[in-house]
């Protein structure tokens, strides 16, 4: 029922967004989608029956994100349907887990290189909100967005000035 009210409440802002067009706001309108978008997710991740146990130490981290990059092309076109069908109605399909956490990363990307646009002034005044979610979903994750995840693995478990693989200063 919580995944429903989540999702309910996601499609609602969602519609609310696409049907409020204001000039100059469509970034960050677009930003309004994919923050509901992450937190109906989140909701459904959390409570999936296939959701993973947390790992016990940082190792055991690491590995399953090493495994969870190396996985990340072999679901891309099928991760790229599911937000296409996002922006174009605003609900999630059914999907698995590990599909779930796929999706998860393109959000999340979306959201830091959205927020990041706003920061220095972009508004994308001149697109649609469905355009400006395909360009962070879409374009922005096969330009960048993939790399800046792979790029995570190099300071995985790391502390700030800690050297990757090298053990934690204690």
């Amino acid at each position: 029922m919580q995944a429903l009210n989540a999702r309910t409440e996601q499609h609602f802002v969602y519609k609310i967004a696409m049907c409020c067009q204001q000039s100059g706001m469509s970034l960050q309108k677009a930003l309004v989608i994919v923050n509901s978008g992450l937190e109906s997710l989140r909701v459904v991740l959390e409570t999936h029956p296939g959701a993973e146990e947390p790992p016990e130490n940082i190792e055991v981290a690491r590995q399953r994100f090493i495994e969870h990059v190396q996985n990340e092309a072999s679901v891309r076109d099928q991760v790229d349907q599911i937000c296409r069908g996002w922006i174009a109605d605003g609900d999630w399909p059914e999907m698995d887990w590990a599909t779930g956490t796929f999706v998860w990363d393109r959000l999340y990307e979306a959201n830091l290189f959205g927020r990041w646009m706003c920061a220095y002034g972009f508004y994308a005044a001149d697109r649609t909100e469905a355009e400006i979610l395909e360009i962070l979903l879409l374009a922005h994750w096969a330009d960048l967005g993939i790399t800046r995840l792979r790029t995570r693995l190099d300071g995985f478990g790391t502390s700030p000035g800690q050297a990757p693989g090298t053990p934690p200063r204690i």
